[in-house]
């Protein structure tokens, strides 16, 4: 688990080294109100994060956060009250993007992020490694580009509505094209 007082002196460096920005996974290292069994014993308080969040902006840095919104889920995904979102009962790596409750689950912890972070321009959704994305029998007969899709683009369009310009990390190669 991060320490605040050690990132706030890497921090100093980085910006001694003309970094304007940092880039912050979230996952479990946040006290998420609505989910506790996510959380991480030792992850700050809000308070904290967002005294840190605030000192790093007035040093110049901007603070990016970044939550998963398909991938790299493991941290909830393990919990077996987060088994409903699964694509397949033993596939812990990502979200169902035809799961109903899935697009909402990742809003809501994104909207809690952002009320702690405050960031001023960009947020990162992930969005990478999604390689087993309908794999499970029942999916199969999907194509894995339009699963991706499903599950990433009304999260692109709520972070834009919420002022702030999606990051994605890209490497699954699906062609995003304009319709």
């Amino acid at each position: 688990m991060w320490r605040l007082d050690s990132l706030a002196s890497f921090l100093t460096r980085l910006q001694g080294w003309g970094f304007t920005a940092v880039l912050l996974e979230i996952e479990d290292k946040f006290r998420f109100a609505n989910h506790p069994s996510l959380i991480h014993a030792d992850a700050p308080p809000h308070d904290e994060w967002k005294a840190w969040s605030q000192s790093c902006q007035a040093a110049g840095l901007e603070v990016i956060p970044l939550v998963q919104s398909l991938g790299h889920l493991e941290f909830v995904l393990k919990h077996p009250e987060y088994a409903h979102l699964r694509e397949a009962p033993n596939l812990v790596t990502h979200l169902d993007p035809t799961n109903p409750q899935s697009v909402p689950f990742v809003r809501e912890i994104i909207d809690e992020v952002i009320e702690v972070f405050a960031p001023r321009s960009h947020f990162h959704i992930g969005g990478d490694e999604t390689g087993h994305l309908g794999r499970s029998p029942r999916l199969q007969s999907e194509s894995m580009d339009a699963l991706y899709l499903r599950q990433i683009l009304p999260i692109l369009r709520h972070v834009t509505k919420r002022g702030l310009r999606p990051l994605l990390w890209h490497d699954m190669g699906i062609p995003f094209r304009k319709s």
